[in-house]
């Protein structure tokens, strides 16, 4: 294209009307100048024709559209507008369903893109309760049941309370290591057991640090009442331990009759859930969650309707926070 025409070469570079009156001369305009317009003006519809005739069209006098239908079909790519980024020509562009997926929170660190990042499964864990939640005593001989009627029960937790709740606690079971019911060499495992395995789904049943299942038959119960999830409860067992900070409470919960309510019931199997009620038709159910009671301790509590019965085996409190984490043996203290 040419370069921009020049100005009128007059001091103001404008036309002027002449005027008689005054004695002022008009504008002389000289033909190299219009020389100039002409070559400026036919440069300008060369440009503008070279455009319209590479869309394709040929020239209408009698139209007034076809450079708006030239940029069109420049920027198309075509006669239509795309309704995709493949019809601009975009190969790599990420779609709507794409940016949905990028836009929701990620529950992972993998769904932000992180992918060195410490998981939940890698973080340390240690089991604040004395006995690791196997219910042996670990300051008399193994294999004494030490699921007490105390609200926090002892010697697994540091007592902090000294209430008693009207239950009764017993062994139906304990995990045996290289048992008969896996094709082991010792004694076959109890049924509560067994199931127990089966909802963990746990790939080593033979071998294993041992633990008791602890039964609680539960009475009338007077501690502590509250109307949860529309039931009549009230506290049937509680743990906890003495330290500052936010605990992970963790254990595997099964009601045999009535029904059971777990206040830190946060995660149940591993994933957040706000139903913190269970049934008998539940089986075995993983339950967590997280407490910071902020005066150097925290207790989590199963409450019950009146005569109901329960199984509690693993209970685990560790320190920081591990919800998403579901385990499968006993956390060693």
């Amino acid at each position: 294209m040419q370069e921009a025409l020049k100005p009128i070469n007059t001091p103001d570079t404008l036309f002027h009307d002449g005027n008689p009156t005054t004695g002022e001369l008009g504008t002389i305009v000289s033909a190299d100048w219009l020389n100039n317009l002409q070559l400026a003006t036919r440069s300008a519809q060369e440009e503008l024709i070279s455009l319209i005739k590479d869309s394709g069209q040929t020239l209408d006098a009698g139209r007034k559209d076809q450079l708006l239908q030239a940029v069109k079909k420049m920027a198309w790519g075509g006669d239509s507008k795309p309704t995709t980024l493949a019809g601009y020509g975009i190969g790599d562009g990420a779609t709507k369903a794409e940016v949905a997926v990028k836009a929701n929170k990620a529950s992972t660190l993998a769904g932000y893109g992180i992918q060195d990042g410490i998981t939940v499964g890698m973080l340390p864990r240690r089991n604040l309760l004395a006995d690791g939640g196997r219910f042996f005593d670990p300051f008399t001989p193994e294999g004494i049941v030490q699921a007490r009627t105390n609200q926090i029960t002892a010697p697994f937790a540091t007592p902090m309370h000294n209430v008693s709740f009207s239950q009764s606690a017993s062994s139906v079971g304990r995990f045996i290591h290289d048992n008969g019911s896996y094709e082991g060499l010792g004694p076959k495992l109890t049924q509560p057991v067994v199931d127990l395995l089966n909802a963990m789904e746990r790939g080593n049943k033979r071998y294993g640090y041992e633990f008791h299942i602890a039964e609680l038959r539960c009475g009338t119960l007077t501690y502590s009442p509250q109307v949860l999830d529309g039931k009549n409860m009230a506290v049937a067992l509680a743990y906890g331990v003495g330290t500052e900070g936010p605990v992970t409470f963790m254990n595997w919960l099964r009601c045999i009759s009535g029904s059971i309510y777990y206040d830190y019931g946060q995660y149940r199997n591993g994933k957040p859930m706000e139903n913190k009620r269970i049934t008998p038709s539940d089986g075995w159910v993983h339950m967590a969650g997280v407490g910071d009671w902020g005066g150097g301790y925290s207790i989590s509590h199963v409450y019950a309707e009146n005569n109901s019965v329960f199984q509690l085996a693993l209970p685990a409190t560790l320190s920081g926070v591990h919800g998403g984490y579901v385990h499968k043996a006993p956390i060693a203290p």
